[in-house]
């Protein structure tokens, strides 16, 4: 190797690691920056000048949660990185970065469209639609719903939410079964949309119900469709109604905690006193009496006083008394 390939290494080396020690030098200013601290002192009104109270400040992707006081105020500090969401019920959705909050003293909300809200937001196979541009019948349950059924099949959970949907609980056994949809004697819950069985997507996925074993703390949303509009998109296979299950997924800008706590004493109140063999033939005995199963004919009684007094002395090693 000759001494001008080496000096041509040398000078690519050198290139390199002047690059390196740059993107370090960027990356290091980069996240410095991340976290130098903004103070806020912000007034929040609609576009017409009037204070809104009671409004929600979500900072940072939910590491913090205020909101605005009777004058519309809110004060918190927050990294030149970190966004800001505002929400108030009835308003549309605001959503800033930090950094372009410098000097802003008010943030002004926008009086949302009817039906056009994030809670307005109508899943269907393949797309989300608002309620305010659809023309067919769709059904959403909340999956708050589902939770007041307690049911080891989520299929229970349905009946008397949607009208024109039928639940039918075929035997109450527990747990799932692959085989069931193969023998309708068998089957332990069958859901009817207009007479006929509707087709189940979890997640925008075709799923058998019968081998899915489904919490209702993990659905956000279902939705029925039974429109002959709205099973246009789905085609021939979706003829008999689609039942849609949105599970729960994270939200941008948001952090989102979800706690149940169950608390219950139980008490048994009456134990039950059980009769021995000698009570159970005098009292066998006394029923046929009540009964006038023993007539003038002196009918024998079901038990003889030689067999109540074996009863009594109920030894464990006669194996006829």
């Amino acid at each position: 190797m000759n001494n001008k390939n080496i000096f041509n290494q040398i000078k690519r080396l050198g290139f390199l690691l002047v690059l390196i020690v740059l993107s370090l030098g960027l990356f290091a200013q980069n996240k410095k920056e991340k976290k130098i601290k903004l103070n806020f002192h912000i007034e929040i009104t609609d576009t017409n000048g009037k204070v809104l109270s009671n409004t929600q400040v979500v900072v940072g992707e939910g590491e913090t949660y205020l909101k605005s006081d009777k004058n519309g105020t809110v004060v918190f500090d927050a990294n030149v990185a970190d966004f800001l969401k505002f929400s108030l019920e009835g308003y549309e959705e605001l959503v800033i970065l930090a950094d372009n909050m410098k000097g802003i003293k008010t943030v002004k909300l926008k009086l949302e469209k009817p039906f056009a809200s994030d809670k307005d937001i109508i899943p269907l196979p393949f797309v989300n639609l608002l309620k305010r541009n659809i023309t067919g019948s769709t059904i959403v349950i909340n999956g708050s719903e589902l939770e007041k059924y307690t049911g080891t099949d989520i299929r229970n959970a349905f009946t008397g939410l949607a009208a024109g949907m039928e639940v039918i609980e075929m035997n109450g056994s527990p747990g799932l079964n692959v085989i069931e949809r193969y023998n309708g004697n068998s089957e332990k819950v069958n859901v009817l949309l207009r007479g006929r069985s509707p087709i189940y997507l979890v997640d925008g996925i075709p799923t058998d119900m019968t081998e899915m074993p489904l919490d209702p703390s993990e659905i956000e949303s279902v939705s029925i469709v039974k429109d002959v509009v709205a099973k246009a998109m789905y085609g021939p296979v979706g003829a008999d109604g689609i039942i849609l299950i949105k599970t729960y997924h994270g939200k941008l800008n948001e952090r989102t905690i979800k706690v149940n706590v169950e608390k219950g004493v139980s008490v048994v109140d009456r134990m039950p006193l059980w009769a021995n063999g000698e009570e159970y033939a005098l009292l066998n005995n006394l029923a046929r009496v009540n009964s006038n199963l023993r007539d003038g004919n002196n009918i024998p009684l079901l038990y003889t006083q030689y067999a109540i007094g074996k009863y009594k002395v109920n030894d464990g090693y006669n194996m006829y008394y």
